[in-house]
């Protein structure tokens, strides 16, 4: 489920929390690299998808 995706090595929230939620990862399991589904389901507006993409991009990225 989402909410188990999210306790593991899922990412949701904002940007900042997903900026944080990278750099545990890469502290905890020398992570160097990430592999994205943005809409696993086929559940998302293409619109919401394109703005998650986005913002992984431009504010994710760089703080990671």
């Amino acid at each position: 489920t989402r909410e188990e995706g999210l306790q593991g090595t899922g990412l949701g929230g904002s940007p900042e929390t997903g900026a944080l939620r990278l750099k545990a990862l890469e502290q905890e399991l020398g992570l160097d690299g990430i592999q994205v589904e943005f809409n696993g389901g086929g559940k998302v507006e293409a619109a919401h998808e394109k703005e998650a993409v986005r913002l992984l991009c431009q504010e994710v990225k760089p703080a990671f």
